[in-house]
């Protein structure tokens, strides 16, 4: 049974502006993320700056299905992975953590939040109702922001790749975020970045 941990009474919801869209969950995050730290970067620019593009076929026999990915794996296998080496390339860093410990990874959401940078969390999408997924679905890789929390109200604010903001039980969440599924545990993973006020110019990066 999942035991929710950290939660207070704290109230933090980011001025945030969501737009939908987007080929891939972790980049369209990204590209989101990076508008609300006041840089705009298409997604296939981010794709290209960071070497994004490959090809992976999963399948286990414990697998209900195979996974099929465009994404590059090869050289970069631990998340943030691509994005973390976008950020370095465009002159910027990245902290990131992974751990069993609930109250650890939900306070570590409240300071991102508190930096006023969405959190870009993994989560497994067989808790997720809006992906209309089934409860052995579970792939714990799946990416979206979290722009806002209310704690007495057990509600957390999320920014997925569709047309409109969303909502979710604050304790759903962590269930989600937490999830130690296999092949690809979301094991509570979280990154966040800090950015220089001028990027590396794309002049520079694109060769």
């Amino acid at each position: 049974e999942f035991e929710p941990a950290g939660i207070g009474k704290d109230r933090i919801i980011l001025d945030f502006e969501h737009f939908g869209g987007g080929k891939n969950c972790q980049t369209s995050a990204m590209v989101r993320l990076m508008h609300h730290l006041g840089h705009d970067i298409s997604e296939p620019m981010l794709v290209g700056i960071s070497a994004g593009m490959g090809f992976i076929y999963w399948f286990m026999k414990n697998m209900p299905y195979p996974i099929v990915g465009g994404m590059n794996r090869a050289d970069c296998r631990q998340f943030p992975g691509i994005l973390g080496k976008a950020a370095r390339r465009l002159g910027g860093d990245y902290e990131s953590i992974l751990t069993k410990n609930v109250k650890k990874a939900h306070l570590f959401l409240k300071d991102t939040l508190n930096q006023n940078q969405p959190g870009l969390v993994c989560v497994d999408m067989a808790y997720l109702s809006h992906l209309l997924t089934g409860e052995d679905d579970h792939f714990g890789e799946h990416n979206f922001l979290v722009y806002g929390i209310d704690e007495p109200e057990d509600l957390a604010y999320i920014s997925d790749r569709f047309e409109g903001t969303l909502t979710m039980s604050l304790k759903q969440l962590q269930k989600a975020r937490a999830s130690v599924y296999r092949p690809f545990p979301a094991m509570n993973q979280m990154v966040r970045f800090s950015f220089p006020q001028r990027l590396t110019p794309l002049k520079e990066l694109i060769p």
